[in-house]
């Protein structure tokens, strides 16, 4: 139960992140569309990357604890 609230939890940070790097590109700072879907593209490539890889290192964590 613990693993499934702590992935629900980084899927609902990512969102999060999307949405106020989205707002800050398109209210604040007024990127022009093509270069906030770049960018976003980008940010979101790593931060899926690191969100797997802190998945894998908690189940092997908790495989090796039990």
């Amino acid at each position: 139960m613990a693993n499934i609230l702590k992935i629900l939890t980084g899927i609902w940070f990512i969102i999060l992140m999307v949405q106020v790097l989205s707002a800050f590109g398109r209210y604040i700072a007024v990127l022009p569309d093509y270069l906030l879907i770049v960018f976003l593209l980008l940010f979101s490539m790593v931060i899926v990357r690191e969100f797997k890889k802190g998945i894998v290192r908690e189940l092997e964590k908790n495989s090796s604890g039990q």
